[in-house]
């Protein structure tokens, strides 16, 4: 009985799943990448499943390429996924997920398991993401003082309850 309760909308609006399952993509702590694809076989298999038959091979392999490019993925574009580091294989899932451009974006603890460096990488690609008018949400355990500044709004939980705001 001391649970939260209320009401969750999109943009004021009450929210319809169809609708929202379209503009969101959601992130797992885990990469769940295909280890003997390389990184370009990858993302093309990710543009056809997501884009059908939407574009032609052309338009998919431009948007593939400026993906790769944002994410400083293009030179790994021939590797291998197993060969990639922590911080490749977690842009990676982050790449798969932007081909179809999804306006709102959820991760789960995106830096878990990563190095410092590679933080510091995911954390300002996510910033430039939500620059480009996405919306990121994100959850963090014990980030770093200077990896607070990079975030634009900050909500410290415990136990399901916003203390800090």
């Amino acid at each position: 009985s001391n649970g939260v309760h209320g009401q969750i909308t999109v943009n004021g609006h009450n929210r319809d799943m169809r609708v929202f399952k379209k503009l969101s993509t959601y992130i797992m702590q885990d990469d769940l990448l295909q280890p003997r694809l390389t990184v370009q076989e990858a993302m093309g298999i990710a543009a056809n499943l997501k884009l059908g038959m939407e574009l032609g091979k052309a338009e998919k392999e431009l948007i593939v390429e400026e993906i790769l490019r944002t994410l400083g993925l293009w030179d790994h574009r021939s590797t291998m996924t197993e060969k990639l580091s922590g911080g490749q294989q977690k842009r990676l899932s982050v790449a798969l997920e932007l081909v179809n451009n999804p306006p709102i974006i959820f991760l789960d603890e995106p830096t878990t398991g990563l190095d410092i460096v590679s933080i510091r990488q995911l954390v300002v690609l996510l910033r430039l993401l939500s620059r480009q008018g996405r919306t990121i949400v994100c959850t963090v355990h014990q980030p770093s003082a200077s990896l607070f500044t990079l975030f634009d709004k900050i909500f410290v939980l415990s136990r399901g309850m916003c203390c800090y705001q």
